[in-house]
């Protein structure tokens, strides 16, 4: 078999998060055919950036490293992160595909006894189904300026970043490490991204992640 396969990101400019992990060939990644509602939702809120975390894989290697960054980022839908995936990964699925009776269990006795945090609260707007028409909360309105020029700024934020590698440090500032990708922290330390990715922004409040400084270093 060829070692065609890819596990690519898409990843919200706005938010510096990862919000989709798929596996694919060829120009899957860019591709907006066969993605979920809740996938479509956060594109035409947020727009998206696309990002190749690791190629040239076999089929095999790379259903592996879709279940694996699946369940170290989390799903969204099971209160578990910021991912819209709506299966597990590994299983070749489509939207609106039901998990085997196997999958589920595994899910029911890996989420026993945690809560969602989206229990007895309103879900977030981007969760909505836009095609509900005049009942969805943002019927008829528009992204005001602002919104849009923040979305632009976000993304070329995070273009200029991707230029970068990442520097740890500890809290009194002696230098740890340099590692070239967030997806190797995770792999590594556990990490999540969303966390190291705010704490290397220089315009956001949180400067630590899981005890540690982290900073970006211009390449």
């Amino acid at each position: 078999m060829e070692n065609k396969f890819y596990i690519y990101a898409h990843i919200n400019p706005l938010k510096n998060e990862i919000f989709y992990i798929g596996k694919g060939t060829g120009k899957r990644a860019y591709s907006k055919s066969l993605r979920n509602k809740f996938w479509h939702n956060t594109v035409k809120k947020y727009g998206y950036i696309i990002d190749i975390i690791e190629s040239n894989l076999l089929n095999e290697d790379a259903y592996k490293k879709e279940i694996f960054y699946i369940n170290k980022i989390g799903r969204k839908d099971l209160g578990l992160g910021s991912l819209v995936n709506m299966t597990d990964g590994g299983d070749g699925g489509c939207p609106g595909r039901i998990d085997s009776i196997e999958t589920r269990e595994k899910r029911s006795k890996s989420l026993k006894g945690k809560v969602s945090p989206f229990k007895g609260k309103k879900l977030p707007k981007e969760l909505y189904d836009s095609r509900r028409g005049e009942n969805h909360p943002l019927f008829g309105t528009k992204k005001p300026p602002p919104l849009l020029k923040s979305i632009e700024k976000g993304k070329q934020t995070f273009l200029n970043n991707r230029k970068t590698n990442i520097l740890q440090f500890d809290l009194n500032n002696n230098f740890i490490k340099r590692w070239n990708l967030i997806v190797e922290i995770e792999k590594e330390l556990g990490f999540g991204s969303p966390q190291i990715g705010r704490a290397c922004n220089p315009n956001h409040k949180a400067k630590t992640a899981y005890g540690y400084i982290w900073k970006y270093e211009k390449i």
